[in-house]
Parts: C-alpha cells; sequence; structure tokens
C-alpha cells in the first residue's frame, strides 16, 4: 500500500521511521532532537516534493504522536488502515518471515529452513486482531479519520483502493494512477500447506455446542 501510494505521485515515502532504530539513528545525527526537528529531518528527506507527508505507525505509535505534539505539525492527520481478509494467512507470513528473517522480496533474510509452529502462528493471529481493534480505538479516541482498505482488495484491484486513498485525503481521484510496487508477493505452496494445517487443526478444536 505504501508503494503504491508513493507511486501516485501524490504521497512521500511512507516507511517505518517510528520504529526505536530509526529514530535513535535521526537522534544520533543531531545534537539536539525534538518533535520539530525530527520530522522536519523526515520531510527533507523523504518527502520534500511530495504534497502529503506520511509514515507507518502503530497504534502505539499512534498515540505517542499525540502525547508528543505531533499532530500540530500538520494541516490534518489521516489513517489508511491496511488489513487482511485472511487473518490466518497473515499470521503464516509473519511466522515465516520471522524465521527467514526475509521480510519483504528486498531483503536477503538467511536461510529457508522454516518450521510449522500452531502455537506461534495462533498468537500471531491473535496479536493482529488485538492491533487491528486497537487502531480503531485509538483513531476513535482521538477523532482520526480512518480508511480501510483490504489486502485482498488492494491486490485484485489496486486502482480502485488507490482512488479509495485518493477521496480519503481530499484528492481528485481521476488524477489517481498505479504502476506496479517494487516489492514482489513472496508467498509459495509452503504458505499455503501451512493454512490448511493450521485450518485443519483449529477446526478439530472449535468448542461443540
Amino acid at each position: 500500500m505504501a508503494d503504491y501510494m508513493r507511486r501516485s505521485g501524490e504521497f512521500g515515502r511512507i516507511g517505518e521511521n517510528l520504529n526505536d532504530g530509526a529514530v535513535r539513528g535521526i537522534a544520533k545525527r543531531h545534537e539536539k532532537i525534538d518533535v520539530l526537528k525530527f520530522f522536519s529531518v523526515l520531510h527533507n528527506r523523504f518527502n520534500k516534493d511530495a504534497k502529503i507527508f506520511g509514515v507507518k505507525a502503530s497504534s502505539s505509535q499512534i498515540a505517542m504522536l499525540h502525547r508528543y505534539g505531533a499532530f500540530g505539525l500538520f494541516r490534518g492527520v489521516r489513517v489508511v488502515h491496511i488489513q487482511r481478509h485472511d487473518v490466518i494467512a497473515q499470521a503464516v507470513s509473519f511466522s515465516i518471515a520471522d524465521q527467514t528473517k526475509k521480510w519483504t522480496s528486498e531483503h536477503q533474510g538467511v536461510g529457508d529452513d522454516v518450521q510449522y509452529d500452531a502455537a506461534d502462528i495462533l498468537g500471531r493471529m491473535q496479536s493482529i486482531n488485538a492491533e487491528n481493534g486497537r487502531i480503531t480505538e485509538i483513531c476513535s479516541i482521538l477523532q482520526i479519520p480512518k480508511l480501510d482498505v483490504a489486502y485482498e482488495d488492494l491486490e485484485q484491484r489496486p486502482l480502485l483502493q488507490i482512488k479509495r486513498v485518493f477521496r480519503h485525503f481530499g484528492l481528485d481521484p481521476s488524477g489517481a494512477k498505479v504502476s506496479a510496487p517494487g516489492i514482489k508477493k513472496q508467498s509459495s505452496d509452503l504458505n499455503e500447506k501451512f493454512c490448511a494445517r493450521f485450518r485443519a487443526e483449529m477446526l478439530r478444536n472449535l468448542p461443540k455446542a
């Protein structure tokens, strides 16, 4: 989604700039750093020629931005919440990526030795569901307009979803355009096998009426 938005021509590079390592990296290069300086650095580095600035953020990071007054630096704040209809598939992909350390197709990773772990997949699925709920909660509390976009819908009809994003930000959707993202889909037959096995195991454990 972030890559599609950037390639549309209206948005800057939307990265994981709020993660601990990224924040520390910027802070180390500046003698004095505050919220205004931090976002100025990000804007000049990744968003200088873009109309709309953006970062990837978890629910806790959204709350952090509010606490430090970051929202006051912008004319308005909007959230695009990307989710998957198939949370099991997402949890399986997460489990595999955590083992291989290949988070996107751009990463080299550490190998392909992957083990199936039902407890790990279940835990990740529950964590994903909880985080999705927290995103909804924090946007409701802070009254941040939120647009939900399904990963599967973006995959099948990217232009339609980008037009929805344009409307969400008050942009003319007739100017929306898409081009192939730089990162590629990583899932394989292994993902399908893990999903099928996990569903079968969970089905056997469903409570009886």
